[in-house]
């Protein structure tokens, strides 16, 4: 009896110890509460002392990945000096640590834009989308209360980097 008491208690213990966990602090099916979420700040190449940038990103899908991290889908908009840029954004956030990573695709700026719900017009954006460097990701950390991100950008093949720093809007 001693044996099977042991051998229950050892296998509900691996049972309990590999379900996701959901609590304070822990993983839950979700990362937020409600979509879209929105943040808005900026982005400033390392190299370049005046020109800043202002971003806004609105996450718009949330999933669980195979391996238990967040992954995160959504839009950006990237407000230049030269013009601005609509983008693509998907996301990786680690559950325990709030490493993420996002990586950036699709630059639009010509035709009919649809940003954060509103329609922008062809003379809003930009004509000219090749120096838009999508080749590479940003690096960074999400605060745990999911209001701030502040993220390295590395470009894939130059090495060249910059940062990003997000702000969540309530």
């Amino acid at each position: 009896m001693k044996k099977i008491t042991q051998s229950l208690l050892t296998a509900i213990t691996v049972i309990v110890l590999t379900l996701p966990l959901v609590g304070n602090g822990q993983q839950s099916a979700s990362l937020f509460d409600t979509l879209p979420v929105e943040y808005y700040g900026t982005f400033r190449w390392n190299h370049d002392d005046i020109d800043v940038q202002q971003v806004s990103i609105t996450f718009e899908n949330q999933q669980i990945d195979k391996d238990g991290n967040y992954l995160l889908l959504g839009q950006g908009l990237y407000e230049t000096s030269a013009g601005d840029t609509a983008i693509t954004v998907r996301s990786i956030v680690d559950p325990q640590t709030y490493a993420i990573e996002i990586w950036e695709g699709l630059p639009e700026n010509n035709g009919k834009l649809v940003i954060h719900g509103q329609p922008m017009e062809q003379n809003e954006v930009s004509a000219d989308t090749s120096d838009f460097i999508t080749e590479g990701s940003h690096i960074g950390v999400m605060t745990s209360s999911l209001r701030f991100i502040e993220a390295t950008w590395t470009t894939t093949q130059t090495g060249e980097q910059g940062v990003l720093k997000l702000q969540r809007q309530e």
